[in-house]
């Protein structure tokens, strides 16, 4: 991945990024393959998928459908929007906890975003994690997942181990965060900075 995200503006259509795409072994030999690093798996016939953002010890699992429309049935950042991919939270099964805890401890880690496909028996699948992943667009589209909480209460607690209290009272969210002056601040004086 590059340090900056590539995107290509196609008008009505809307901005595109690098995606999965769906090829054949024939298409695959018959492209020149050396120019560039690719990478490439058998593919899996998906139930839906699943982004985790995992927080010291705390887990919040987002079920993302998928499969609800063509556009997005290969990768889900295709769909015109994600309020149309009904992104809910689920809970991780036990062994799917104890493997993500495992590679965290393995390779030092305190955050990730994690993605895996869930097959139609109901495997996971990992497919990849991303130390600095973006994650607040799940809470942007389904203001029942608390993680700009979660992130402001983890980064203050210092706590690697960190368990979030999701019974606890206040809670920062995205919905309000976005309505305040300190937003509004904070968007408009980098806009005025890029500029």
């Amino acid at each position: 991945k590059g340090l900056y995200l590539a995107m290509w503006d196609l008008g009505e259509d809307g901005l595109r990024v690098f995606e999965t795409e769906r090829v054949t072994a024939q298409e695959i030999l018959a492209n020149d393959m050396t120019l560039a690093p690719h990478i490439f798996q058998e593919e899996i016939k998906k139930l839906f998928e699943v982004r985790l953002t995992v927080m010291g010890g705390s887990f919040f699992a987002a079920a993302i459908d998928s499969q609800l429309q063509e556009e997005s049935s290969v990768d889900y950042r295709r769909t015109k929007s994600f309020d149309d991919l009904n992104c809910r939270h689920i809970d991780v099964p036990d062994d799917v906890r104890e493997g993500v805890l495992k590679f965290n401890s393995y390779f030092n880690l305190i955050f990730g975003t994690f993605d895996f496909i869930v097959d139609v028996d109901g495997h996971w699948y990992f497919l990849e994690v991303n130390p600095m992943g973006q994650f607040l667009w799940v809470e942007h589209v389904n203001p029942n997942i608390p993680l700009l909480d979660a992130a402001i209460k983890f980064m203050a607690s210092g706590n690697r181990n960190f368990d979030y209290d999701f019974g606890g009272c206040e809670k920062f969210n995205m919905q309000s965060w976005m309505l305040s002056d300190d937003f509004r601040d904070f968007s408009y004086g980098k806009r005025e900075r890029e500029q």
